[in-house]
């Protein structure tokens, strides 16, 4: 906020803050002297809410809103796909052992269900940790969930697991929200620069 200039509030889901604000953090901190990082990852569904609420200075959002006095500008955009354990891949998606991230936020039900058709599967795990979540499909035979490709990179890369992106349509665009009267303005510009940079890897490495 304005009266704690030095320390800044920056809302957004947890993958994003891990993997992209994280290793920004770490090598821009230097940067910015004496500068506070309190970074929160509440639900998606109330990250807007809680930007806007507990006066944090940024949010990342995965839809552009209109949140009063706050700017809201292109961060970058994540690529949602099939992951899966290496060993076996099935031409009917029936047959994996389907793990997701919660019954609530589920990505498997969002990308593969109502859009291919596919009955409900019986879940065979819920795992909240989205890290625990690649390990179980990168540890399970004939095993697999739908995530996006920032989240698995590093496992693929090294074979452990599959990707398979779902198309066009499953290319989210997320934005960085912040006050227009924001204090902040060199950090937000570094973060912003970061985003696009991770950005542009990534169309690099996925599919």
């Amino acid at each position: 906020a304005p009266e704690e200039p030095e320390h800044f509030v920056l809302v957004g889901p947890q993958l994003v803050l891990r993997e992209v604000v994280l290793p920004w953090w770490i090598r821009e901190s230097a940067n910015f002297p004496g500068r506070e990082l309190e970074a929160r990852a509440p639900s998606i569904s109330r990250i807007s809410l809680e930007t806007v609420q507990a006066g944090a200075d940024a949010g990342i959002l995965e839809h552009r809103e209109e949140l009063g006095n706050y700017v809201c500008k292109p961060f970058y955009s994540e690529t949602w796909g099939i992951v899966r354990h290496p060993a076996k891949r099935f031409d009917d998606l029936r047959r994996y052992r389907w793990g997701t991230y919660s019954a609530t936020e589920n990505p498997v039900d969002t990308w593969i269900v109502k859009r291919k058709r596919m009955p409900v599967p019986i879940y065979r795990v819920y795992w909240q940790d989205l890290t625990a979540l690649t390990l179980w499909v990168a540890s399970t035979p004939e095993s697999a969930t739908v995530l996006p490709w920032h989240a698995v990179k590093g496992l693929v890369d090294s074979g452990r697991l599959r990707f398979e992106p779902l198309g066009r349509d499953a290319v989210i665009p997320l934005y960085l929200a912040y006050p227009r009267t924001s204090p902040h303005k060199s950090l937000i510009g570094s973060l912003l620069a970061a985003g696009k940079r991770y950005g542009e890897s990534l169309v690099e490495t996925a599919g």
